[in-house]
């Protein structure tokens, strides 16, 4: 399994972006719904309609079951979806996705 520590060594962080600080193996977890208590994993359908489009939906049901179904925030560098791990912060001049477990920091300007 690849590290943090791999696959970022020598490269440089993009304005508003920190590179993980701590070295840890990198996740490929499966997409979870973000809605408050549903820890269900959720898929791709096609809409059906007449331009090509998908929305998220369950993947044991298929269906949004009355909520909005949308996948929860993970970290760029090491992957992880905890949600008492990572954070999106707004900041005053950019948002950024913050990593506990990595350290890492994934940020984009905002307008004024």
């Amino acid at each position: 399994m690849t590290t943090t520590r791999e696959k970022y060594a020598g490269k440089q962080a993009h304005n508003y972006c920190t590179l993980p600080q701590r070295d840890v193996p990198i996740l490929n977890p499966l997409p979870v719904c973000q809605h408050q208590g549903c820890d269900r994993i959720i898929v791709t359908q096609p809409t059906g309609q007449a331009h090509p489009s998908q929305r998220w939906v369950h993947a044991d049901s298929r269906d949004t079951d009355g909520h909005s179904v949308w996948p929860r925030t993970s970290c760029d560098y090491c992957g992880t979806n905890d949600a008492g791990t990572v954070h999106n912060r707004q900041y005053a001049w950019y948002n950024a996705t913050e990593c506990d477990r990595c350290g890492g920091v994934s940020g984009y300007p905002i307008g004024d």
